[in-house]
């Protein structure tokens, strides 16, 4: 019995510890692109206060004006890859839609054009290189990804009452999809 006890807490514990082990390159690339995507998710669609902040985490110098953005429930990232000096990491968002300008159509009814540009933007493999401050995202420049909470506030400042509506609809929806699926429509690691 004692043999048979000890063998069990032995592979319980081996279990429980089991982590992912980034490289310290793998490391501090992952904090950079986390930033990044808190920015992205967090920041106005349009205008010069989106750009400021994004622009020290990126290698191109000025951030392109976007009419159209995707509004999103949250993201998962992949574990980070070290190689040729670059790090890679993939990040698959939970899109609820696309907003344009005065419009928030839903993924779910969104008609040939918007689909494309959904199904191009939902999974993202950004690639990282070391600069002399550190590390900055190489590539893609890819179409802002905010969350509800910016989609909504650009909108209430517009006065485009019913497309916060249809934010706040999408909103409840995706909550509920989350739920369904297990999963917070947060920001998370896959690894």
């Amino acid at each position: 019995m004692r043999k048979v006890f000890f063998v069990a807490v032995v592979a319980i514990a081996v279990c429980s510890c089991t982590t992912v082990r980034l490289t310290p390159d793998e490391h501090d690339a992952l904090k950079v692109l986390r930033r990044y995507l808190y920015l992205d998710k967090n920041a106005a669609p349009t205008g010069a206060e989106r750009s400021v902040p994004m622009l020290d985490l990126v290698v191109w110098e000025t951030e392109p004006a976007w009419d159209t953005v995707l509004v999103v429930s949250g993201w998962t990232m992949g574990r980070p890859q070290f190689a040729g000096g670059k790090v890679t990491a993939t990040v698959r968002y939970d899109i609820a839609g696309v907003m344009a300008p005065g419009e928030f159509v839903p993924a779910e009814t969104s008609d040939t054009a918007y689909l494309k540009i959904i199904e191009e933007n939902r999974t993202i493999a950004y690639t990282l290189v070391p600069a002399s401050n550190g590390w900055k995202i190489e590539s893609p420049v890819t179409m802002p990804h905010i969350g509800f909470a910016a989609a909504r506030k650009s909108q209430e400042e517009l006065g485009h009452e019913n497309v916060v509506q249809a934010l706040d609809d999408a909103e409840y929806i995706a909550k509920l999809k989350g739920q369904r699926a297990g999963h917070c429509n947060c920001e998370r690691q896959d690894f």
